[in-house]
């Protein structure tokens, strides 16, 4: 079955997802707007069978997780196939890797990447696709504002994760750095089946902040054009932090996504 083109990431509703009938309540009210399909992620239901069941209920697909804590991928590898199995999907990913700015240094991403490569190769030998979830760290230079040759996390990444690795490209992180998100998928073509889309907006005082589809100023046209080059299966709505109820930002970004033509 090909994947729906609509999701959304739980996380922005991670209030709402706190226990079995919080989230029962939330598919609900996600299937009444129209959404097909979900990504697992800060919900407060640990057991999968459980979530399946409600997801079922709902007509709601399971189309990718945030596996928790990024070492079971690499620690329990078993545990995490079997998990997806139980959800039915085959996509899941490490929401970010964060060290400290001080230990922020080449060698420490290295080593880091390593254990990620060891996760990714565990999983895909069980049937599940491991990926990495970018925020705008990652393009900050290593060694700090004077290190002008330095490598950036995100240089790292592109050059040393498993070739099977997928990257869960994030518009509006990518434009919090300074990056063009059309750009990077083009960059990244065959390995971003699905994306995290939020709109990127500025307020008076020049502060940014994360806004529903089509209501900030990112190039919608360009970003559409670039993931449908580069082969991406799902758009998967991700507002970390909504200034008005979530619920209707996500309403508001399901009907501009659909007239820019998905779903």
């Amino acid at each position: 079955m090909p994947m729906p083109k609509l999701a959304v990431q739980l996380y922005t509703l991670r209030d709402y997802c706190k226990t079995e009938d919080d989230l029962a309540s939330t598919a609900k009210r996600l299937a009444e707007q129209g959404w097909p399909a979900v990504q697992v992620s800060a919900v407060g239901v640990e057991d999968p069978a459980t979530v399946r069941q409600i997801l079922d209920e709902h007509g709601l697909v399971c189309v990718a997780t945030h596996v928790r804590p990024p070492s079971s991928a690499w620690e329990t590898p078993d545990q995490v196939a079997s998990d997806h199995k139980t959800l039915g999907c085959d996509l899941t990913a490490v929401g970010g890797f964060f060290p400290s700015a001080e230990d922020a240094t080449e060698a420490t991403w290295l080593a880091w990447i390593e254990q990620f490569n060891d996760g990714v190769a565990k999983l895909k030998e069980r049937g599940v696709r491991f990926g990495y979830h970018n925020h705008s760290h990652e393009w900050a230079k290593l060694g700090g504002k004077d290190a002008f040759e330095a490598k950036r996390p995100m240089d790292l990444l592109v050059e040393h994760v498993h070739p099977d690795a997928w990257f869960e490209i994030d518009t509006y992180w990518v434009a919090h750095a300074g990056g063009c998100p059309a750009a990077w998928l083009r960059k990244l073509k065959g390995r971003v089946p699905l994306i995290h889309v939020k709109d990127l907006a500025i307020d008076a005082g020049r502060t940014q902040y994360m806004a529903e589809i089509g209501v900030g100023n990112l190039d919608w046209n360009s970003v559409m054009a670039a993931a449908d080059e580069a082969g991406v299966e799902c758009y998967c709505v991700e507002q970390d932090t909504c200034y008005r109820d979530p619920f209707d930002s996500l309403e508001t970004s399901l009907k501009n996504l659909k007239a820019m033509g998905l779903g």
